[in-house]
């Protein structure tokens, strides 16, 4: 008896389920993924070998006044009188001051003390530096 040569039969495997069930997968990767940043990326100090050192305590808190004349006095320093503006250096030393607190996250609060004798027209005047600056968090000290 004679064999039959066996025909070699060409093996197919279907291409396109398969790529559907791989972009099913991918699918399903991609929205079930959450980002993470890299550790590369992340922003972080390493402490140093040095003694802790104890926070600074920030001061929120700032009196001005204004003496008779109506020049402005904070924390127990007077603006000169000559100054055009006399205003304008306490502008800029409050807008520091409030920059400060902004950075610290911390409110400012800016207790006015005025003379009894000072002109009203003086405190209008530093109720509108500061109202420029930002600063709203206000009190008044009549004594």
């Amino acid at each position: 008896m004679r064999r039959k040569k066996k025909t070699p039969q060409s093996v197919s495997i279907p291409i396109a389920p398969m790529i559907d069930c791989v972009f099913l997968l991918l699918v399903y990767f991609i929205t079930t993924s959450s980002m993470k940043k890299s550790e590369a990326d992340l922003g972080f100090e390493l402490p140093s070998s040095g003694k802790a050192v104890s926070p600074i305590s920030l001061q929120t808190k700032q009196k001005v006044g204004l003496n008779e004349k109506g020049n402005p006095i904070i924390n127990n320093y007077q603006f000169p009188t000559f100054a055009e503006d006399r205003f304008a250096e306490l502008s800029e030393s409050l807008s520091i001051f409030k920059q400060t607190c902004l950075a610290a996250k911390k409110e400012c609060e800016i207790t006015i003390s005025p003379d009894p004798n000072c002109a009203q027209q003086s405190i209008v005047y530093l109720l509108d530096t500061l109202a420029k600056i930002g600063i709203e968090n206000l009190s008044f000290d009549l004594d």
